[in-house]
Parts: structure tokens; sequence; C-alpha cells
């Protein structure tokens, strides 16, 4: 302590200049510490490596997530409560959609790479500083204009409910527009540090943003009432923020407080950003109307359907998003040096290595959706209605998993070929056929028909894209072989692995206890542990390569070395 002490005397007026803190931090707390500096600052050089880090630490983040899913239900249940908590960040998430993920996921790294590999460090350095200037400034007008029109906005997402329903969703919007601006700022430092393949530190942001979310409710809302969610929403914001700034100065950024318009980078930037943008509006607005027809529904219809979206993007989070989220930069790199055949061979791979974990896990979890239900949310305020709509919905979610993890491979292929034009297309066509079915299913299925509304447009999605990539980059047609006949195996595989869960459930009933938790989840575990064994028996047996190289990776990590793809 007294060492820190003197540091902190030495610096003096320094303390006060733009990120010196922070720079303060890294080298007290970070620089004293060999092991912890390589950590944060490791690079990832293959894309299964860093697939590999980020699905174990997205795997860390969305337990968390099901513990946040289950404090919720158990306190609030599927009622009034979680209905108000849901809707009101429908439109401070638009915020972040339409400026951050709107510039920042389609266009940034692919220009960003470009200047890092073919123009200079400080090129890159000077279109993350006007970016970042940018996306404040931006957020802060929006979110003012937003924030003046939220009374008629919350009417509009959630029609059906009452006065008092609006006016709680009405208080907790207007505090959420905190949000956009600190997970802004931190999702620009991601993208910077994903592009340097500085994958573990990101990979890190999302674990404390869940942890903040559970202070919120276990610590903040027994003191604030239902405004405390909120708070923690937002706490968690600002960890998932300040986690990154380490690395990312260490990396060579410095700050510059100025933005120029004219600036031929963001210029050629923002001109690229406005068709992706569109794509993410047409989703959203997309996941308004799907609120809006749950608003009309029984009174926590809206709490169900995203209960069980959450659970199932459990999954495509940990496979689908990591897998796809390490390869966008190398896709971006190969693009720009117009490598086709590895650009093909990597999109390939990486798409096998998607299907090779979410068609299984699509099996699985609709074998064991009921189990999966009671165990996460079944306790206390949760009541047996909200269950079987629940797991209902979540079956329905789960037939579009492997869709929904290819959409998101395929997506960034189409950006790292700077073509926002297509996605936009496929989605604005995806969107409408999912409001048309969100308003004819639940007639007939309730709450649990919006769910199927949402698999059957993402596997629409996902054949548009895929068509129209074989059309602007014929390469791929000689990849789709392997992709066809590694998709036969892991089919195969997962439906025997699946069937022989789904005996064993029958089973083990006439064993133990599922009236109780521990009987449930011990059946769930079993059948599920059975089912994967039997997965991996025949993926060995039909010589998947995807499984061959999961398994080479993990002995080389064991080792400490790496694997080369």
């Amino acid at each position: 302590m007294a060492i820190l002490n003197d540091r902190i005397r030495l610096t003096g007026p320094l303390l006060e200049k733009p990120g010196f803190t922070a720079g303060l931090f890294y080298f007290i707390v970070i620089s004293n510490n060999t092991m912890l500096r390589r950590i944060l600052n490791s690079r990832s050089k293959t894309i299964t490596a860093a697939a590999f880090i980020l699905s174990v630490a997205t795997l860390a983040s969305r337990l968390l997530g099901l513990l946040r899913e289950k404090l919720l239900a158990h306190y609030f249940g599927a009622g009034d409560v979680v209905d108000i908590y849901f809707a009101a960040f429908k439109i401070p998430d638009l915020i972040f959609l339409l400026l951050v993920s709107g510039i920042l996921s389609s266009v940034f790294i692919p220009m960003f790479t470009n200047y890092w590999e073919n123009k200079s460090e400080a090129s890159a350095f000077d279109l993350a500083n006007q970016t970042l200037n940018f996306l404040v400034l931006s957020i802060f007008i929006l979110t003012v204009i937003l924030f003046i029109f939220s009374p008629f906005l919350v009417k509009l997402i959630a029609p059906g409910f009452s006065p008092q329903k609006t006016e709680s969703t009405l208080k907790l919007m207007r505090l959420l527009f905190l949000s956009p601006l600190l997970l802004g700022i931190s999702n620009l430092f991601s993208f910077v540090l994903k592009s340097l393949r500085h994958f573990f530190i990101v990979s890190m942001a999302p674990i404390l943003y869940n942890l903040g979310i559970i202070l919120g409710i276990v610590i903040f809302y027994p003191l604030m009432g239902i405004s405390g969610l909120v708070w923690g929403v937002i706490l968690g914001s600002a960890l998932h923020l300040l986690i990154q700034i380490p690395t990312l100065l260490a990396s060579g950024w410095k700050y510059r407080p100025w933005l120029s318009l004219r600036s031929s980078s963001l210029v050629k930037m923002l001109k690229m950003t406005p068709m992706r943008s569109a794509h993410l509006l047409v989703n959203h607005l997309s996941t308004i109307v799907t609120t809006g027809i749950a608003s009309t529904l029984a009174v926590g219809s809206v709490a169900v359907y995203n209960y069980a979206s959450n659970l199932q993007g459990f999954a495509v989070a940990v496979f689908g998003l990591s897998f796809a989220t390490a390869a966008f930069p190398a896709l971006a790199s190969l693009a720009a040096k117009k490598d086709w055949k590895w650009f093909c061979v990597n999109f390939s791979s990486t798409a096998r290595q998607i299907m090779f974990f979410l068609i299984p896990a699509s099996v699985f979890i609709f074998v064991l959706r009921a189990q999966i239900v009671r165990v996460i949310l079944g306790s206390g305020a949760f009541d047996w209605a909200a269950t079987i709509r629940t797991l209902d919905s979540l079956g329905w979610f789960s037939l579009s998993l492997a869709f929904q993890g290819l959409l998101l491979l395929l997506l960034r292929a189409f950006y790292a070929l700077e073509d926002s034009k297509t996605p936009f297309w496929t989605a604005l066509a995806a969107g409408l056929v999912n409001i048309i079915l969100s308003f004819v299913l639940p007639r007939f299925m309730g709450v649990p028909g919006l769910a199927l509304a949402f698999s059957l447009s993402s596997l629409l999605q996902i054949l548009l894209l895929h068509w129209a990539l074989r059309r602007c980059l014929p390469e791929i047609k000689s990849e789709d072989k392997n992709l066809f006949f590694s998709g036969l195996k892991i089919v195969f595989s997962s439906l025997i692995a699946g069937m022989s869960a789904y005996g064993f459930l029958y089973i083990l009933d006439l064993f133990l206890d599922t009236h109780t938790g521990l009987g449930i989840l011990s059946q769930g575990i079993i059948s599920g542990s059975i089912g994967i064994l039997i997965y991996i028996i025949f993926s060995l047996l039909l010589k998947s390569p995807e499984l061959d190289l999961m398994v080479k990776l993990i002995n080389k990590k064991i080792r400490g070395e790496m694997v080369k793809e």
C-alpha cells in the first residue's frame, strides 16, 4: 500500500489528464504482474483457437445469464414486472442497433483491418477515434429525441399494457437511455480489440455485464424498487466498458477528442452504414411488432416469449456467435487481400463447426425442454401455466438454432465483402414473413406461435443469403459438397443421440422423483450426458472432421501449444 501511495503522489496533477487514470490503473495493477499482462494482451492466431476462447467465456457469461433469468423468474414469475422490464429495453436497444451495431458490426472491422494491414497503425487508430466521437455525438442526439417522444413510443410497442404498466415502462425506459452510450463506447473498444485478435479480454466484458444485472436483481431492487433492475443494467454496462480500457491502451491506442466530418475514412464508413442500419432496423421492428402482439395476449406473454428466447439464445451465443465473431476478422482480412479460395475454405470450416455444435444442441433442447425450463425457471413465482407456455415456446425456438448460428456467419461473410445491401433485402423479406406469421399463428397456438414464426423466418433468411452468396462468390460452390456431407453426418448422429436421450428420460422417470427439483435436474443431466456421449461415439464412427479438429485444439491447449488450421 505504501508503494501504491508513493506512485500516486509522484504523478501529481497528471491524474487530471484524459485517459491518464486508466493508464495508471494499467501500470500499477497489471504491468507488475507478468502472467496477468500476458493473459490480458494475448492474441489468438486461428479462428478455431479464438472461437474456443470466446466459447468458454461466452459459456460463463451465458451461465450467469441463466442465473439472471432464474432470479427474474423466481422473484417475479411471468407477470407484470417482467413484462415491463423486457418492454422497456425495446427503444434503448433501437438506439444501440441503429448507431452502434449499424456502424461497427458490419463496417468498422473490415475498414480497421484494411487500414492496419495496408496503411498504418496510426491511420487505423485515427479511424477508431473519429468513429468513437461520431458515435458519442450521434447517440446523445438520438437519445434526446427519443427521450422526448418516449411516452408515445411506449404505447406503440406495448399497446396491450394497462395505464399503470405503461407508466412504469416509461420510467424504466428513460433510465435505460444511459445504457446505449456506455455500451456504444464499450463495443467500439471491443471491435478494435477483436480486429487485433485480443479475444480474451473482449470475452470477459459480457460476464461483468451480467454480473451487474444480477446485482440489480438481488441488491438494487430491494432497495430501490423496479428502477433498481435498470440501475443493475447500467452498472453492468459500465463494467463492460471499464475492463477493456487497459488492454486497449496497451495496444497503442490514444484518445483524440476531435471529429472531422470531412475525414475520408469516416465518410467512407458512413456511406456504407445506412443499409446495415436499415437491416438492423427491420429486424428490430419485427421484434417490436412481436412484443406488441404478445402484449395483447395473456398477462405474462411478453415475459414468456423473452424467457424462451433467452434460453435458446444460450446455445446460439456459445457456439454460433463465438465462431462467427472469431471468423469475421479473418474473413475481412482475406477479402481485403482478395484471397477468395481461403475465404471460402474458412467460411466452410466455420459453418461446419457451427453445425457440429448447434444441430445436436437443437435436438437436445427440444427433447429436454421441460427439464430445462423447470430447473432454470420453475420456482418461486413462476407457476405451472407459465412453465407450460415457456417450454412450448422453447421447443419451437429450438428448431432454428443451427439456422441462427449460420445466419450470424453468413451476415459476417457479406460484411467482409463490404456488401450490406444483400443482408438488408433478405432481412426485409424474412421480417415481413415473421410479422405475417406472428399475426396468424398465435390465434391457434398462443405465444408459442410467435416462436414458430421466428424459426420459420430464420430458415427463409438463411436460404436466401446462401443463394445470394453462391451468386456473388462462385468459388463457394466448391465447398458446398463438404458442407452438405458434414451436415448429413451431424444430423444423423444428432437424431440418434436425441432418441437415446428421450428414451432415458422415461427410464429414469421410473427411478427418480421428478416432482422435486433435484430429481428433474438429475433426469435432465443424466439423459443429456448419455445423449452427448452417443453423439460423440457416432461422430467418431462417421469420422466427422469437426470433432477431430476440436480434439486436436484441446490437446494443443493443454500442452500450451497453438494448433494450426
